[in-house]
């Protein structure tokens, strides 16, 4: 009985394998494993009980944060104040830590986008995982780094490719 149950798993197992690899990678990537869409507490994730942390350790966190995020391909959810004291909350894809800074894919725009660790009030990273991009990644490589009117836009640079 066991091993026919065990039988009927890794054939529910192989489908669903069947099923994701004949998605194509935009599918994948916007609807990634449906495993849930509901935010999960992270284990890196801003307590109130925080708020004596200095500047320094906090933004060890925000990078502890941002490296699983990238490591383990996981959605992540953030309340970013830009500039202007502005907030808003992001849906991202870790790419590059270049501390201060993150470069992501922000799900929110479209489009690839640098954040300052320090203007990321708080995060979650979500049971969603998102499928890798080589080509946003080598764009991040050859033009991310640059600043912002010296760069390739993305739209024009992977049309070149």
């Amino acid at each position: 009985m066991e091993s026919a149950l065990g039988i009927i798993g890794l054939a529910v197992a192989c489908i669903a394998m069947i099923l994701y690899a004949a998605r194509g990678p935009r599918d994948r990537a916007s609807q990634t494993q449906s495993r849930s869409t509901t935010p999960q507490p992270s284990q890196f994730e801003d307590d109130d009980d925080d708020d004596d942390d200095d500047e320094s350790e906090r933004i060890q966190k925000y990078e502890n944060f941002a490296g699983a995020a990238k490591r383990d391909h996981r959605v992540s959810r953030i309340r970013y104040r830009n500039s202007q004291g502005d907030t808003s909350k992001r849906d991202i894809f870790v790419y590059e830590i270049d501390e201060p800074l993150i470069h992501v894919w922000d799900r929110s725009v479209n489009e690839p986008r640098t954040f300052r660790l320090d203007r990321i009030i708080d995060y979650q990273l979500l049971a969603e995982v998102f499928e890798y991009d080589p080509k946003l990644a080598e764009w991040w490589e050859k033009e991310g780094q640059k600043e912002s009117r010296q760069r390739i836009p993305w739209e024009r640079w992977k049309l070149q490719r």
